[in-house]
């Protein structure tokens, strides 16, 4: 409940109102210094694609399988789909970020699909892992998550508040 309300109160702030949209002069920011690293973060943001995706999803239910649990990784899987699905239907259909005239007026990108698949992908993970792996699932999951947030804000794709609210 606590996630909701919060997402729901940055979305709020950085789409409707002037200082909250100052997310966008970030982006852009980050996207200037990111010409150092350009190869870096289209690796990274590379490794959310539908192949990448569906191998992901293949090794959660072959640790589930292993593991004899296959309602668990029909639940993390839904989960993931479940959230990746909510993803696009805000972002496309609920959410929209008027042009208050503070930035370049570009469209919404709240909340962002990459950061959804990166973190989804990664909760799964841990989920149907033996208690032994899940803290290094979590923190690979963590490591993955992260970069994939600031190598989509490098890209010009997504503004920090995208990133967070995924």
């Amino acid at each position: 409940m606590t996630c909701l309300v919060l997402t729901a109160l940055i979305a709020h702030l950085a789409l409707a109102t002037a200082p909250g949209q100052v997310d966008t002069i970030l982006m852009e920011g980050t996207m200037r210094s990111a010409r150092h690293y350009e190869g870096f973060s289209m690796l990274i943001t590379g490794l959310v694609s539908v192949p990448v995706m569906v191998i992901a999803g293949a090794a959660v239910a072959l640790v589930a399988a292993a593991r004899r649990r296959p309602t668990l990784a029909g639940r993390a899987l839904g989960a993931v789909i479940g959230a990746n699905i909510t993803t696009q239907i805000l972002k496309d259909y609920i959410l929209t970020r008027p042009n208050l005239g503070v930035t370049t007026g570009a469209g919404n990108s709240l909340p962002s699909g990459h950061t959804t698949v990166a973190v989804t992908i990664s909760l799964a993970l841990v989920v149907v892992a033996p208690k032994l792996s899940r803290s290094p699932s979590a923190w690979l999951g963590w490591a993955w998550t992260a970069l994939m947030g600031v190598s989509v804000m490098m890209e010009g794709w997504h503004r920090p508040a995208d990133v967070i609210t995924a």
